[in-house]
Formats: C-alpha cells, sequence, structure tokens
C-alpha cells in the first residue's frame, strides 16, 4: 500500500484509505486485509476522500497528492457503494505537472454542496460535481474546512487570499 494520506472509518470494521501511489483500498475486518478498489483505473493517486454525511455509501475523493512531484491530479471521483468502485465526476482534467491539490470540504447540512483545491484551482459544486464552477487561482499549502455557516481555505503563501475567497464563496455559495 505504501504511504497513506487518509483513513476514513465507514463502519464498525471498515475503513477506505488513499494512498499517493496506490490509490484507494478497502478494509471489512479493522485493517487485518486491505483490497485495492482502484486498480482499475490508471495513474490513481488519493489526496482526500470525503463520505456524504448522510449517506456512507457515497463517497468523493479528490486525486493527486499534495506532493506535487510525485503525482498529478485528474479531478474528483466518487463511488455509490461505500468505496467498492469508482467513476469519474464532471471534474475531469489533464494531469499537470507542480499543481497543489487539497482535501474536499462537504457542506455537513447540504452534502450536495462540495469544494477542492484542484491543481492550484478552488473548485466548488452544488449538485455532487455533476457540475461545477472553477473559482480563483491558489498556491502554497492548501486546507479546505466547509461548515455549515462558513469556508476557511488556507493559503500558506498568501494569507489575504483567504479572505477574497472566504468572501467570493460566502457570497456565491453558503
Amino acid at each position: 500500500m505504501g504511504r497513506v494520506n487518509v483513513v476514513r472509518k465507514i463502519g464498525p470494521s471498515t475503513y477506505i484509505a488513499g494512498t499517493p501511489q496506490g490509490g484507494i483500498w478497502k478494509t471489512v475486518d479493522n485493517g487485518v486485509n486491505w483490497v485495492p478498489k482502484t486498480d482499475g483505473i490508471a495513474f490513481m493517486s488519493i489526496g482526500d476522500i470525503r463520505m456524504n454525511p448522510n449517506d456512507s455509501m457515497k463517497m468523493y475523493a479528490i486525486t493527486g497528492d499534495r506532493n506535487m512531484i510525485s503525482s498529478q491530479s485528474i479531478g474528483i471521483i466518487k463511488s455509490t457503494d461505500g468505496g467498492d468502485t469508482w467513476s469519474t465526476t464532471s471534474l475531469v482534467l489533464t494531469p499537470e505537472l507542480d499543481k497543489s491539490n487539497s482535501n474536499i470540504g462537504i457542506k455537513p447540512n447540504n452534502p450536495n454542496h462540495m469544494i477542492a483545491v484542484v491543481q492550484n484551482y478552488v473548485y466548488y459544486t452544488t449538485d455532487a460535481w455533476n457540475t461545477y464552477t472553477k473559482g480563483i487561482y491558489m498556491e502554497g499549502g492548501l486546507d479546505v474546512l466547509y461548515t455549515n455557516d462558513f469556508i476557511i481555505i488556507s493559503d500558506e503563501k498568501d494569507p489575504y487570499l483567504e479572505v477574497q475567497i472566504m468572501e467570493q464563496l460566502l457570497n456565491e455559495f453558503i
């Protein structure tokens, strides 16, 4: 499996993990055995996985890695069967070198609303990635926090940009 970027609990003994070089893995026995779930998708690196808070069968993963040199993003992929199979969403990108990716933020009281930073751009959706809007360009270490009341996207290279993004998203997206 290699280095692991994210592990999420799905059920009492079921977990899903995302790795920068090995894709998505799932265990149903508290980690004793792990099964790869994205071997059929070429060039799969996973930076984050998030579940719909109302339906743990629906999951979204951001492809790529924060380590921009080791892997590139092809966008957002989704699962509707608890992580057993994965498919692309409308956000499909051409892989580019030296582009940052972040985690995915999901609005708790409306899980169709999501935000992610992919290839240095803020992308957001109001329909669970059936469509999306491309927002502002960012650089630096990126993190997304999405609550019912606010959105924070951090950019360690330009703190002022965080304020601009928050104002834009508050006006358009909350």
